[in-house]
């Protein structure tokens, strides 16, 4: 079981091939006798841009995430940790619940803030391969993969429409991305944790409800079948967006709350 993020994880005793010299310069460097011992993680990290993207500290969070359920992980435990706050998100669950405005760290699940928080997580995928069945990729297409539902894609049975091709620019809803972008932005413009736990139930079903949809179609009803989950969950995210108005509100930080409601593109993506 393993996890990488960002950062460099070969360490001593793992690389099984090399090439361009990387043994050697090594070597002359004093670093190894040859690739048996050579911790290419260690020896080789940027430890300036991991001091910014935090990419080792997201691969602890994320290998002990799925080492709670070592021998029991399904598609949706893959999904909870792309959805991960990290420690941070879980201490403040009982201090009013967790807010991107009040995270000091980068997390799985990103939501541009200030500071080292400048970019998001943009889309997510899981992919459930087996040997005996059509492998099935479970994709967001959207940012924010804790606002979001994991959609199937059943390579044989094509992808369903999305609208326009999304770019930098707000489409005004005419691509999928920036449907969902609206109701991203407004949700991080109010209490999160409250936003969170009205659509997280549903959400969670949704997607239980997909899988079971796609094991059982027969073959020649996969196209329909993706389709109907495609649907499904458009439908779910409008609701969310209008009922935004009726959640409890939470006024961010300032700061915060103005880089949000900049006109201008997102800021990088993780």
């Amino acid at each position: 079981m393993r996890a990488i993020s960002n950062a460099l994880s070969i360490g001593p005793g793992a690389i099984a091939r090399s090439g361009g010299g990387l043994v050697e310069h090594a070597r002359a460097q004093g670093w190894c006798q040859d690739a048996a011992d050579l911790d290419l993680a260690g020896r080789y990290i940027d430890l300036e841009r991991d001091a910014m993207s935090r990419g080792r500290l997201r691969c602890a969070r994320a290998t002990e995430l799925l080492q709670r359920r070592a021998g029991r992980l399904e598609p949706f435990d893959l999904m909870a940790a792309l959805r991960d706050h990290g420690a941070e998100g879980e201490a403040m669950a009982g201090d009013g619940g967790w807010h991107p405005d009040r995270s000091t760290t980068r997390s799985i699940c990103m939501h541009a803030g200030a500071g080292l928080r400048r970019g998001q997580s943009v889309g997510s995928l899981v992919a459930d391969l087996h040997p005996d069945r059509p492998a099935v990729v479970w994709v967001t297409g959207t940012s924010a993969p804790c606002l979001s539902v994991f959609k199937p894609v059943v390579l044989a049975a094509g992808l369903p429409d999305q609208g326009e091709r999304p770019s930098e620019r707000d489409d005004g809803g005419r691509s999928l991305w920036w449907r969902h972008e609206q109701f991203h932005r407004a949700a991080m413009l109010q209490d999160h944790a409250a936003v969170l736990a009205a659509t997280a139930p549903e959400r969670d079903a949704l997607e239980r409800r997909f899988a079971a949809r796609i094991e059982a179609a027969e073959p020649s009803a996969l196209t329909a079948a993706v389709a109907e989950c495609w649907d499904e969950a458009a439908a779910a995210e409008a609701r969310w967006l209008a009922a935004l108005d009726r959640l409890p509100k939470r006024a961010p930080d300032a700061g915060y709350a103005a880089r949000w409601t900049d006109p201008r593109p997102v800021l990088a993506a993780e």
